[in-house]
């Protein structure tokens, strides 16, 4: 770096005479803008040779990837493909065909000197001469791609085999095309090599008569100096922001994980949205569980939601990109359509996806007046709070379905007999008394043999759905294995759960006329907490009435005596 001998405490020489610094300023002006000048000519001159050279390397380079294209669309459409499928399909292939056709023409075309100029002799040969002939070999893939298009196309079917040469093609072509783009690259940079000679020179020539001017290298020092002040505080201001959003980032880690109901989560967005540095409206919208609407999850507490219109994750345009959305003004050519009209003056919008491994849970949305976009402090924050509430988010709700799967019986929905055993004992603890019936539906082997396990399977749902119907939200229902199902009622007693058994058994036979299941009936044993507060006893007095119902024949509510005898060994009644 250029030092100053005033801020080494020295002085510089004396200059005699202002008007001769000053002459002497004009002269080495004057001799700097002429040097400048012809410097300027020279060097475009020089750059002149490279213009085209950018955009030859950018073509040759996508040459490569459409080729991978074209192996991958025909390895497709050598698949398994549903009409609409293969039809894409063949319109992008032949679209990737002809956009190598023409990028290959302007690669060989010498007459533009503005694209890619004369080619070398090195890729001349490659291009047109054995044993590489890249020429003819891109012609004779593109001819195989059309000709498998175009009958793919009138036939409605794949002809597997030619699309297998044309993925031959490609993987053979591949490394030769990669080869075109290194020449292109030696013949870009010779170019470069003999523009940067010039500018050496020209370098040269301008330090000779900067070196004329040592006085004047005082006053681009100091702006030099001021320029890294400025980026100093601007360094300064940037760390200063990046320890504030790492803070941010910590204390919300910290308060999502003691969030463990997503209620609670949706409260602390709320809170997160006052601590943006952000004083507009923001909004979480939710996809539902069938991935088909958008609901209101939280919003900024006292700024609101702005109101986005969108109804389904794949209208947010940030959600189908996978990535934030930010723009300056709805009126611009490239605006969210949901946004369009949200104003009469046009507005800014900003706007995040929640994601939980790559599915998209959600978008967080803010809205202001157009132009005014948050900061990149705020702008950070919201990014931080959608990762930390899409990963939260998902981790709680995958830990629910987790707990759905370990309580409940897979075909019906209903508690397991793990998870009624639970219940039952807490109502135990609580010193609740509760009812207990078990009921079996009537002839279901029969069922089975002779419409056959499916119609089974849909006559367990019919009944589960049945009980669902009928009961009390508080009433815990469990299927207990085959076609026993167990009810505890509680705060019943027996005579009690009677009443609602029998509306229960009407409702079925009112649900099996309607259906396209055969008619079935159940029968139903009850017992209460006056026989005991031991479940296993329970069940086994609840089971020996049941007994009773089916010997005295079937689709009845038999409530049990004080003293029912045991129907069943204990050991084959759950525990």
């Amino acid at each position: 770096m250029w030092s100053s001998p005033e801020l080494k405490g020295e002085h510089p020489h004396p200059v005699t005479g202002r008007s001769g610094f000053y002459r002497r300023s004009l002269v080495g002006l004057f001799l700097l803008a002429v040097m400048s000048t012809s410097s300027l000519v020279l060097m475009e001159w020089a750059l002149h040779e490279t213009a085209g050279d950018p955009a030859t390397l950018n073509v040759a380079g996508h040459q490569r990837a459409l080729n991978q294209q074209v192996r991958v669309l025909s390895s497709q459409l050598g698949g398994e493909l549903s009409v609409r499928e293969r039809l894409v399909a063949e319109g992008s292939l032949a679209a990737v065909v002809a956009e190598m056709r023409d990028n290959h023409s302007r690669l060989t075309d010498t007459a533009d000197p503005d694209f890619g100029g004369t080619l070398s002799p090195e890729l001349r040969a490659h291009f047109f001469q054995a044993p590489v002939q890249l020429d003819a070999r891109l012609a004779e893939m593109w001819g195989a791609a059309e000709q498998a298009v175009a009958l793919s196309r009138r036939d409605q079917r794949i002809d597997a085999s030619r699309l297998a040469v044309i993925v031959e093609h490609a993987d053979r072509l591949a490394p030769d095309l990669g080869q075109a783009v290194l020449l292109f690259e030696e013949h870009a940079g010779s170019h470069i090599h003999s523009a940067a000679w010039i500018q050496r020179m020209l370098c040269l020539l301008m330090l000779a008569a900067v070196a004329a001017l040592w006085v004047s290298v005082f006053r681009p020092m100091m702006a030099m100096l001021v320029e890294e002040e400025a980026e100093l505080a601007a360094a300064q201001r940037h760390q200063s922001q990046r320890v504030a959003e790492q803070e941010f980032m910590r204390k919300l880690n910290d308060a999502m994980e003691m969030r463990d109901e997503e209620r609670d989560l949706m409260t602390l967005t709320s809170q997160a949205l006052l601590h943006l540095g952000w004083d507009n409206g923001v909004e979480l919208l939710l996809a539902d569980s069938s991935k088909a609407h958008m609901r209101l999850g939280a919003a900024h507490p006292t700024r609101g939601a702005p109101g986005c219109r969108v109804d389904t994750p794949w209208q947010c345009t940030a959600v189908r990109r996978g990535r934030p959305i930010r723009q300056a003004d709805t009126g611009s050519l490239d605006a969210c359509p949901q946004l369009r009209g949200h104003t009469d003056a046009g507005c800014a919008a900003v706007c995040v996806p929640v994601t939980f491994m790559g599915e998209a849970m959600g978008v967080l949305h803010t809205v202001s007046t157009a132009g005014d976009l948050p900061p990149p402090g705020a702008l950070s924050r919201l990014e931080i709070l959608a990762n930390g509430l899409g990963a939260r988010l998902g981790a709680v709700r995958s830990f629910k379905k987790v707990q759905l799967q370990a309580s409940t019986d897979p075909l019906t929905g209903l508690l397991n007999r793990r998870a009624l055993e639970e219940e039952v004992r807490s109502l135990v603890l609580a010193q609740h008394e509760f009812a207990v019936c078990i009921a079996d539906l009537d002839h279901f082997k029969r069922l089975n043999d002779t419409h056959g396990h499916d119609t089974g399977d849909r006559a367990l749902g019919t009944f589960s759905k049945a009980v669902r119907e009928v009961v009390r939200d508080t009433d815990l229902v469990s299927r207990f294995g085959g076609e026993e199902f167990v009810i505890i009622f509680p705060d019943l007693v027996a005579e009690q759960a009677q009443d609602v058994l029998e509306r229960l058994r009407q409702h079925l036979a009112t649900v099996t006329a309607g259906s396209d299941t055969p008619t079935f009936t159940a029968s139903y044993g009850v017992s209460d907490t006056r026989c005991g507060s031991d479940l296993q006893a329970l069940i086994q007095i609840a089971d020996a009435a049941l007994l009773r119902a089916k010997e005295e024949g079937r689709d009845q509510v038999i409530i049990a005596d004080m003293g029912e005898p045991n129907a069943r060994p204990p050991e084959l009644v759950a525990s």
